[in-house]
């Protein structure tokens, strides 16, 4: 459209855009809609030639759908560098638990009125042959968006009840989950789990 001269005129239009895709579409007795996550490459400030921008576009459209969706992100400098970080990160993370980066910390669960302990939660800690620890809010979402993320889930759940197995008192199991907490208790060294 020749008429969109700057960014905000760009902005404006996506919103129609998005505005019409989200209208709902009423098929036998279903009603569905669909989110949209728009990006945008301005010529010729984002890039020269169509290819750039395209592809930029798709960086800014990926940047919106990975935090919430549903979003108009414009292409911002530096999305390159942030996508090939993630990517090396994403080939890094296939192969940390075969290499033996990924450990495990157990933190305690109490019941807040006694006190009692009812259990542990296993967190899952990731450090990277050459990068150091990588901060779960790092690696987990990245692991969620590539798929990544079972295979984690599978091996947190083998190294929890392996551990749990070992210990003294016996402790309940539940499907896993992750967060990014704090550990209180350090998890013993077995093969394939590092905790240093």
């Amino acid at each position: 459209n020749s008429s969109l001269d700057t960014l905000e005129d760009a902005v404006e239009f996506a919103r129609l855009v998005r505005a019409l895709a989200r209208r709902p579409v009423h098929w036998k007795s279903y009603r569905l809609s669909i989110r949209s996550s728009i990006g945008l490459a301005i010529f010729p400030r984002d890039g020269n030639d169509l290819t750039k921008l395209v592809q930029r576009a798709n960086l800014a459209a990926k940047q919106a759908k990975s935090i919430g969706g549903n979003l108009i992100q414009p292409y911002v400098t530096g999305m390159e560098e942030t996508n090939r970080w993630e990517a090396g990160l994403v080939a890094d993370l296939r192969n940390a638990a075969l290499e033996n980066q990924l450990n495990l910390v157990f933190q305690k669960q109490n019941l807040t009125r006694t006190g009692d302990l009812i259990g542990y939660e296993a967190l899952v800690r990731w450090r990277h042959a050459e990068k150091g620890p990588i901060p779960p809010e790092d690696f987990i979402p990245i692991a969620e968006r590539s798929g990544i993320i079972l295979d984690i889930g599978n091996w947190v759940l083998e190294t929890a009840c392996r551990e749990a197995a070992c210990w003294e008192n016996p402790v309940t199991l539940s499907r896993p989950r992750f967060n990014c907490v704090d550990e209180n208790r350090p998890a013993r060294r077995t093969p394939g789990n590092r905790t240093d």
